[in-house]
């Protein structure tokens, strides 16, 4: 939720031609999650399309020098993990210590698919894993076709920052958490609060509403922990 404010502000900063706000919201927003590096390729968009579309704005040479403040938070913090542990990548590191994630080699999106194909080949339905692997993947394509299709509703900065979003933790080999991964992929949802069909919005809603009601009831379990 603190990423996610954060990332909201940033843009709004943006479109408002604040960009030293914007600059500034996004070193923190890169400081609490990776993934919000990918504010400094969406702003760079975003003041391109306002100096060369929008004769309204001024647009003063100095403006970029903020959006370079992006960066700042995830280095300060690798800055931190250096001084703290010696190893300014420890938030990658990390999570091969407790077997979530693989390390050390990237794996291309198609490897992980091929992954999850042959998980559906040799998983039983009955296993609860099994389910999973599905709701991970349902909910990767998904975002993906929401992040292409954004392509073509002019959103071209919002679409920078959500398609990098998705495909950076599949790098790790696996979909694990794609499904909490998304929720601050706030350009999907805006697509999806514009279906014009009411049928087909009613469906939508009614499924995420399923999927709310079991993946608490699945957390308050214990089958997942965030």
């Amino acid at each position: 939720s603190l990423f996610l404010m954060l990332v909201l502000g940033a843009f709004l900063a943006a479109k408002k031609e604040r960009w030293w706000l914007a600059g500034i919201l996004g070193a923190l927003a890169s400081a609490t999650r990776l993934v919000g590096i990918f504010l400094l390729p969406a702003f760079f968009i975003e003041w391109r399309e306002q100096k060369v579309n929008n004769k309204q704005l001024t647009i003063n040479n100095l403006q970029p020098l903020g959006i370079c403040l992006v960066p700042l938070g995830l280095l300060s913090y690798m800055l931190f993990l250096y001084q703290a542990f010696d190893d300014p990548l420890m938030f990658l590191h990390a999570q091969s210590a407790v077997g979530y994630r693989e390390t050390g080699r990237i794996i291309l999106l198609p490897q992980v698919f091929w992954r999850y194909f042959k998980i559906f080949l040799t998983v039983s339905p009955r296993v609860f894993t099994f389910w999973i692997a599905i709701f991970e993947l349902g909910i990767t394509l998904l975002f993906l076709f929401l992040s292409f299709f954004s392509f073509s509703k002019s959103f071209l900065s919002y679409s920078v920052f959500m398609l990098l979003s998705i495909l950076t933790p599949t790098l790790t080999g696996t979909l694990n958490s794609m499904p909490r991964y998304v929720l601050t992929c706030f350009p999907g949802f805006i697509l999806l609060g514009m279906v014009k069909s009411k049928r087909l919005f009613f469906v939508l809603c009614f499924l995420f509403f399923v999927l709310c009601f079991l993946a608490t009831a699945l957390f308050t379990r214990g089958y997942f922990i965030s």
